[in-house]
């Protein structure tokens, strides 16, 4: 976006109410910015300054910092920050970072997103940071957005890389489902079993019932047959 500075400009700029309700109003800036086609520059009287809104890729580390139960985390993650180019946010960025390097940009906003990060982790324990990474992303990039905006500048993503301890007490939650994985496989392998050994038995048992139904119906017969015959003789 081009910067043009060197003239007063007046400026028509929404304004919200604590209600949220939105009125217009006229403000004088020492600016104007073009974002796309040409323009007329005054010589002498005006100069141009360029602002990239590219995206910044910034580097967020914390360390030892407690959770809501107070154990200590260290939490590094990466964000993608750039200069909103929108007529609500991209003054507020011409204000702040007119002629400042992507370097001094990021290191402005890299106190921010620390702070943000370091407030998101006092509200979670570190079992919710491990088990849903998606929730605290989003809380860190709420949080971080809300205080970004104010100086013109959004937040594209927020991704976590790690999350540890020097404590070993996240080596010792993994070592714990490690223990209770195996508890339950062995406790399902031992109900498996006797399910098995239950159905086994009964299976047995009708096939023996079944037997001995069968024994004794050819014995009632052979029995039957006995009688005749001995009576057949007599007769």
């Amino acid at each position: 976006v081009a910067v043009v500075t060197g003239r007063d400009h007046k400026v028509k700029v929404k304004v919200r109410d604590l209600n949220g309700n939105e009125t217009e109003t006229i403000v004088e800036r020492g600016f104007r910015y073009v974002s796309g086609g040409g323009f007329f520059l005054y010589p002498i009287v005006e100069q141009m300054e360029e602002m990239s809104l590219t995206v910044i890729p910034v580097e967020v580390s914390v360390s030892d910092v407690p959770d809501k139960n107070g154990a200590l985390v260290n939490v590094h993650g990466i964000a993608n920050i750039k200069v909103m180019s929108t007529d609500e946010l991209l003054p507020l960025a011409i204000e702040r970072f007119l002629g400042k390097t992507s370097e001094e940009i990021k290191g402005t906003c890299l106190m921010t997103l620390e702070g943000n990060l370091r407030g998101v982790i006092g509200t979670l324990a570190i079992e919710e940071l491990l088990r849903d990474r998606e929730k605290f992303q989003q809380a860190v990039m709420s949080e971080a957005g809300l205080d970004l905006n104010k100086m013109g500048i959004g937040v594209d993503t927020f991704k976590i890389q790690s999350i540890t301890d020097s404590r070993q007490y996240i080596h010792s939650l993994g070592l714990k489902q490690t223990a209770e994985v195996v508890k339950n496989a062995t406790i399902g392998q031992a109900e498996a079993k006797r399910d098995s050994d239950k159905q086994s038995a009964e299976a047995r048992r009708i096939g023996e019932t079944a037997q001995a139904e069968a024994l004794k119906a050819i014995s009632d017969a052979e029995r039957a047959r006995d009688v005749t015959i001995a009576g057949n003789q007599a007769q």
